[in-house]
């Protein structure tokens, strides 16, 4: 498949993911990048306006053994696999002591001509969602149990995300019977 068919938020999603995760040599020495992490920089980016073709929906993740509910991006999880199934993206899946099943991310030396290729436009917009607004270091995202934080290391700046705080929504509901019946 030819790179021109990655949509804009595919790219940024794969540039996003080279941002926080590195492959130095073939086969060698990778950073890995978490999946809740990656969630919670995806939701980030879903409500600043990173991507534009993402919502996100209330979903069931573990953390620690523990069942939680958060935002996520179906959108997301269908480019992910699509990314990987085009060989762009390494996936890692890792037990935890907890015996919960979890995935990283790396991406592949494919996807170089494809960041090559990237807008300054579109690059802006991730770097801005990574960059501590106060003195510009790249922020890590810190994930606790029912809440997602994230930090600079250089200032100390600190943001809480919503990534698990689930908002309300309005909605009527009518009994459904099929075939007539009460």
């Amino acid at each position: 498949m030819k790179d021109a068919e990655l949509t804009a938020d595919q790219i940024k999603l794969l540039y996003l993911i080279s941002k926080k995760s590195r492959v130095k040599k073939r086969n060698e020495e990778i950073t890995w990048l978490k999946e809740l992490a990656l969630l919670t920089l995806v939701y980030e980016g879903i409500k600043s306006g990173v991507f534009d073709g993402y919502d996100y929906a209330p979903s069931l993740v573990v953390f620690h053994g523990v069942k939680l509910y958060a935002n996520v991006s179906q959108e997301y999880l269908k480019d992910i696999e699509n990314l990987r199934h085009r060989e762009m993206l390494y996936k890692l899946k890792l037990s935890t002591k907890y015996y919960d099943n979890i995935n990283a991310f790396a991406v592949t030396p494919a996807t170089k001509t494809v960041l090559l290729d990237m807008s300054k436009e579109m690059k802006k917009g991730v770097d801005g969602l990574l960059r501590c607004p106060e003195c510009g270091t790249t922020l890590k995202v810190l994930v606790k149990v029912q809440s997602s934080v994230l930090i600079c290391p250089k200032c100390g700046y600190e943001r809480k995300t919503g990534f698990f705080k689930l908002d309300a929504i309005n909605y009527k509901s009518a009994a459904y019977f099929s075939g007539g019946g009460r």
